[in-house]
């Protein structure tokens, strides 16, 4: 693909970015609000949530408010990725996920310094805009990811698994081991997305939130999987 050709392209999808990465861009402020808020008004601790959160109080209390978070969340990931429920309604319910996910990175924050959370989010941007780039690049070259699509999932699988297996055996080297693949995986779906995005999303707004959901899940992973390294240096 030459570059007019490759320029042609992006411009076709122009309407279609412009409304993936403003969606983004909100989404991303309502969590970061809702967790500076979260942490400043020391909403955690007032609420007693923290204390869920210690393996004591896990299995029971805490095991089934886990367990209606994870339904909720569940239903809500569906109605955003429904293209057939109108954009304002998905929007919507896309910024009550965010905000539910600004509690849940309170909890990743909260006694972190504000160095180590402010050079994770600034690394977490870094890593995404590489791999945006990166991306951008398979579309110039023409390289058919569609063949590596099914390896990833196959990866990601083995991971969720060993992950399981290791809750019981608590082996060290096994959790660097997975963190590592989780990373290198994340930042192979960000490649994947925007692959997509360009080479077979409609020139339209219909899967706009799809995109930016995609885009926001992938970010929200590597500033957590980034954070809790730099928690361990």
């Amino acid at each position: 693909m030459d570059l007019i050709e490759f320029k042609n392209k992006l411009i076709q999808k122009k309407d279609l970015l412009k409304c993936i990465f403003t969606t983004l861009l909100i989404q991303l402020i309502v969590t970061a609000s809702s967790t500076h808020y979260i942490i400043n008004n020391n909403v955690l601790i007032n609420s007693n949530l923290l204390k869920y959160i210690s393996w004591k109080n896990f299995w029971f209390e805490g095991l089934m408010k886990l367990i209606v978070i994870i339904i909720i969340m569940s239903i809500l990931t569906t109605i955003i990725k429904d293209e057939e429920v109108s954009f304002k309604i998905r929007q919507l319910v896309f910024i009550i996920f965010s905000c539910i996910l600004g509690l849940y990175l309170s909890l990743l924050i909260i006694g972190t310094k504000n160095e180590i959370v402010n050079i994770a989010i600034r690394d977490t941007f870094i890593i995404f805009i590489t791999m945006l780039i990166i991306g951008l690049n398979t579309i110039y070259f023409n390289i058919d990811l569609e063949p590596y699509e099914f390896i990833i999932a196959i990866i990601i699988l083995f991971i969720f698994i060993i992950s399981l297996i290791n809750i019981f055996l608590k082996s060290k080297k096994t959790n660097i081991f997975i963190s590592i693949a989780i990373f290198i995986s994340v930042l192979s779906l960000i490649v994947f997305t925007t692959n997509d995005i360009i080479n077979k999303y409609p020139n339209d707004n219909s899967k706009c939130i799809n995109g930016a959901y995609e885009y926001y899940l992938q970010i929200l992973s590597i500033f957590e999987l980034l954070l809790k390294r730099k928690n361990k240096e």
